[in-house]
């Protein structure tokens, strides 16, 4: 049976086997970062979603741990649960420091804490 017209224009691609040697074109490439595959529904979160997601959670927490000393008479247990309630939400070491001696002096002037 003589070959087809377009014999010269068919190619055959064959799946490589699992012991196959990778191909020069993937040896250099690396995994994505985020872990994404490529399979629908798998697509890695927006970077500003996360943020966001982020943001939401650490002003809950303030938010929470604020109104669980709002009202109480500034003694050193209250500075300290302050103290932690901002640390926690991710302020800063330096902007707690200052916010707290601020409110510490604010409180002292008005004379509301002891």
């Amino acid at each position: 049976m003589p070959p087809p017209e377009n014999a010269d224009r068919i190619s055959v691609v064959q799946a490589p086997s699992d012991d196959a040697a990778p191909d020069a074109a993937d040896a250099g490439s690396v995994p994505p970062e985020d872990g994404f595959d490529g399979m629908p529904g798998d697509e890695p979160a927006q970077p500003a979603a996360t943020f966001a997601l982020g943001l939401a959670s650490s002003r809950r927490t303030l938010r929470d741990r604020l109104a669980s000393i709002r009202g109480r008479r500034p003694d050193a247990a209250t500075w300290e649960s302050l103290e932690e309630a901002l640390l926690g939400a991710d302020v800063g070491v330096a902007t707690t420091m200052a916010a707290l001696d601020r409110l510490r002096s604010t409180a002292s002037e008005q004379g509301i804490a002891d």
